[in-house]
């Protein structure tokens, strides 16, 4: 999904996504103030500029170093738009912050979006479009035209009734990938952060593999069921392996489905941007019979 993400915001100059320091520092006093920021680097002498920009490099490898080699995370570049709901403990990645907090009983609403108030949806759905609309002003088209908010966020599976009643304009790609290799490089990443965040853990107990398993279960199904109630003409459903093939095939389908003009000379290479962990169901003592058996449905209709 990062990949994808990445590409289309490169692809086109009329989309705009939310960034890691976008999500970071969402109001709008922060936003001016980096603003500046950049604006004063854009003065500085090149060898001074690049010095701070090293400095900022050195800073995120030490953030995220351990991590970057699975995930690339940088401050100035896309990143998931669940961590906007974080900010205000309305997101499952709150639990998920530590191996401890995983199997809180307590706040397993957070996992379960048929659970959630209406009280609930109105805050956290009035939050995220808020943040949209403030990126959206913050960067303008210079003609004035239509400008795309892209998000990117596998947790919406389980929310997509809900994003099409408040962005009745909305969009919807899927991007789906066999479930045999989305759930164990799930567990590898949570693993890796946990072992970053807490000196003391080194390996998933049975109960966080089976409360991280149940949540990814739960969110492929939603999506079968939910994108069945979404007009055909606002959604693509688009294999991962094709994705990685072809690309620039992949981009081009998908700004002329939607009408997404804006569309630049950049061609995506494919096999680029490729996560560099390894992992598998043994590592987790998963079995794929269990999986096809729970995932039935996704496994049929996309022959996985």
């Amino acid at each position: 999904t990062t990949f994808l993400q990445r590409e289309l915001a490169a692809y086109t100059a009329n989309v705009r996504t939310l960034s890691l320091i976008d999500i970071a520092l969402p109001s709008n006093s922060l936003q001016a103030a980096m603003g500046g920021v950049s604006r004063a680097l854009a003065k500085v002498h090149p060898s001074e500029a690049s010095g701070l920009r090293r400095a900022v490099s050195t800073m995120e490898d030490r953030w995220f170093g351990s991590i970057k080699r699975m995930h690339d995370l940088r401050f100035d570049q896309p990143a998931e738009d669940e961590f906007v709901l974080w900010s205000i403990f309305s997101s499952a990645t709150c639990l998920n912050d530590s191996p401890h907090s995983a199997v809180i009983a307590d706040d397993y609403h957070l996992r379960d979006h048929s659970r959630w108030s209406p009280e609930l949806n109105a805050r956290s759905f009035g939050w995220y479009k808020a943040c949209l609309l403030k990126k959206l002003s913050r960067e303008p088209r210079g003609d004035g035209g239509t400008l795309w908010a892209m998000s990117k966020n596998p947790a919406f599976t389980q929310r997509i009734i809900q994003l099409y009643r408040w962005f009745p304009e909305a969009r919807f790609v899927y991007l789906v990938r066999t479930p045999l290799q989305t759930i164990p490089s799930r567990l590898s990443l949570l693993t890796q952060i946990w072992k970053t965040r807490t000196k003391s853990f080194t390996k998933m107990s049975a109960e966080q593999v089976r409360v991280i398993v149940d949540d990814s279960c739960r969110a492929y199904l939603a999506a079968e069921t939910q994108l069945a109630e979404i007009p055909q003409s606002r959604q693509l459903v688009v294999p991962y392996t094709e994705l990685r093939q072809n690309p620039g095939a992949i981009l081009a389908s998908i700004c002329e489905k939607f009408g997404i003009d804006g569309v630049g000379d950049t061609t995506p290479v494919p096999g680029v941007y490729i996560s560099q962990h390894t992992y598998g169901l043994d590592d987790y003592g998963l079995s794929e019979r269990d999986l096809r058996s729970r995932l039935a449905p996704v496994f049929e209709r996309y022959g996985f």
